[in-house]
């Protein structure tokens, strides 16, 4: 996890961000399951009564019954269509179930039929930060690595649209958290550790257009041409383009060289049932 001001940072670690905990959901199912029949029995004597409806979804919440949760919220939404929270609720549960367009589309509706009232703004700031950090393909439990430009293509917009309509002080920590993170693996790195990686392969011209270079800026101190010059300047030119590019290599890319390096190590370390443990076997991103 990265944090504003961090030190020294291992450049041969994949550096990854932690995602926001969900607060827990369940809880003693005696007295979930007495919520449900008491919301059950409420929606039977007022059925049309939109809060009773919303009572009922948010016990299967609880439950983390999520079909049935969106189902009663849908139903008092139709029964009371300028309320927000049945519309709050659902977009929530979306989330749960992995929809997250159609979390977003309700959001984004309530926030500018409500004229951006500040609870909606931040649920939706939520749900937008929510979005972004499923982006990056790379995680482990509840940390995350960006490892691919896309990523950062992807989740740049989300998380700018989230800060400016965030109020809560915990939501506008929380965005800009994420916001620092996206910064920090957008950044170029210095480091010499990756220079023999396959892909990277700008050590190969960093050589060869210097030494090219070398070569035409001799023949043209021996011989005066002045084609040999410019030929010289050019490639010399070349060459420290490609000698800073193999160095200098942006945090992201590090992340995903890395990490095939941590996970070839623990894969190729790993204990055989059968045998000893085995020796590690070359791999591509090593």
């Amino acid at each position: 996890m990265t944090r504003r001001g961090d030190p020294l940072v291992d450049r041969t670690a994949p550096l990854g961000h932690r995602r926001a905990a969900r607060p827990p959901r369940l809880a003693p199912a005696g007295v979930d399951g007495d919520r449900v029949a008491a919301a059950r029995r409420a929606v039977l004597l007022a059925p049309d009564q939109a809060a009773d409806h919303v009572r009922l979804a948010d016990a299967f919440e609880e439950l983390g019954n999520w079909r049935e949760a969106l189902r009663w919220y849908r139903t008092a939404r139709r029964l009371d269509p300028g309320w927000s929270v049945p519309q709050l609720g659902a977009a929530a549960v979306h989330l749960r179930l992995g929809a997250s367009a159609a979390a977003l589309e309700i959001l984004e509706t309530l926030y500018r039929t409500t004229g951006g009232a500040e609870p909606v703004g931040d649920h939706w700031a939520g749900a937008l930060a929510a979005v972004a950090e499923q982006v990056p393909v790379v995680r482990e439990d509840d940390v995350y690595y960006i490892t691919r430009r896309s990523e950062l293509q992807q989740m740049r917009p989300l998380l700018a649209r989230a800060a400016a309509v965030a109020a809560d002080p915990a939501v506008v920590e929380r965005i800009a958290g994420i916001r620092r993170y996206v910064r920090r693996c957008r950044r170029l790195e210095f480091t010499a550790g990756w220079l023999r990686h396959p892909g990277n392969p700008w050590p190969y011209g960093a050589l060869g257009g210097l030494g090219a270079g070398a070569v035409a800026a001799a023949g043209f101190a021996w011989s005066g041409a002045t084609s040999l010059g410019v030929v010289a300047v050019v490639l010399l030119a070349v060459g420290a383009y490609a000698a800073g590019r193999a160095v200098l290599i942006p945090r992201w890319r590090l992340n995903g060289w890395a990490y095939d390096r941590q996970v070839h190590r623990a894969t190729a370390t790993r204990p055989s049932v059968a045998g000893p443990v085995a020796e590690p076997a070359s791999h591509g991103s090593a």
